[in-house]
């Protein structure tokens, strides 16, 4: 009995050995049959993930050189705002000026109203300067934020939308009266007169008769009398147009993907679209308070 029990167990202790080896050769098997599915999956995962990565460092970039153009156009309208202060504060130091004092003559107070208007038109030659200025830095400040952000390897393409050669339309306001006052001397007949007994021309003097002589001198006499004087100013600007913007198309050219790129092939091409603009002032007020705001994120205009 018990060297039938010793057989058994050796029996059974040779049979183990022959089992795990079967086992282990089918697992290995279906190891070797699935790795392809398996690599496959891990590389659609990556992939997936670098599209996405890419996107979102693409909508990131977007969003900074939005900002950063609008943040140029902000300083640009910031500009036009305080330029804009500075006339209104000629206008009212002119109309002061003119006001506070009497005038020697007419021609006297026209002379100040010139020189202000001369002032003003400085002032507005300034305006249109910033005005295309500040437009052109827009775009070199989105163009720079592109560049320095851009990636190795990586190929992006910056689409301005609709950003002009001049920042903002604007047109001049009305003009506005301004006063003032001469002192003028006035060339008058005096009633009194002279009558000559005889006639003689250095009495009577041929410069103060008037019609045929008929004995009596009219001489002319100078008053002073306060003459009133009126000229216009334009005294500021105001936009005409909608407010100015900085919208811009991102575009990442297609590359190959991290993973099987013969497989997978390339990446599509990604897109980003993102607006801006500087909000919070008045020009036409001289309010230089403007800042950049994003006004819109990924959704394009149609």
């Amino acid at each position: 009995m018990n060297k039938q029990l010793q057989i058994t167990n050796k029996k059974n202790v040779c049979e183990q050995p022959n089992s795990f080896q079967s086992e282990t050769g089918s697992i290995t098997i279906v190891v070797a049959l699935m790795l392809p599915a398996m690599l496959f999956i891990i590389g659609l995962i990556v992939n997936a993930a670098q599209v996405g990565f890419n996107q979102q460092r693409l909508d990131n970039t977007c969003d900074t050189i939005s900002m950063s153009s609008a943040a140029a156009q902000a300083a640009g309208m910031n500009e036009e705002g305080d330029l804009n202060a500075e006339r209104m504060k000629e206008f009212k130091k002119c109309r002061k000026y003119l006001s506070h004092n009497i005038w020697y003559s007419f021609w006297e107070g026209n002379k100040v109203i010139r020189y202000f208007k001369k002032c003003i038109t400085n002032l507005r030659k300034y305006q249109d300067d910033a005005n295309i200025y500040y437009a052109q830095e827009a775009l070199k400040t989105a163009e720079h934020v592109k560049n320095i952000n851009q990636p190795e390897g990586i190929e992006w393409e910056l689409k301005p939308d609709n950003m002009g050669e001049k920042l903002v339309e604007y047109e001049e306001c009305k003009k506005k009266p301004v006063f003032f006052v001469s002192a003028e001397k006035l060339r008058v007949f005096d009633p009194s007169f002279i009558v000559a007994s005889t006639w003689s021309n250095s009495r009577a003097g041929s410069t103060y008769v008037t019609g045929p002589h008929n004995g009596i001198s009219y001489r002319i006499k100078k008053y002073d009398t306060f003459v009133p004087g009126m000229g216009f100013i334009r005294e500021k600007v105001k936009k005409t147009d909608k407010p100015v913007e900085a919208a811009f198309t991102l575009v990442q050219k297609p590359k190959d993907y991290i993973m099987f790129p013969s497989i997978f092939g390339k990446m599509p091409e990604l897109k980003s679209y993102s607006k801006a603009k500087p909000a919070g002032g008045n020009i036409e007020e001289g309010k230089a308070t403007y800042m950049p705001v994003l006004i819109n994120n990924r959704k394009e205009d149609k």
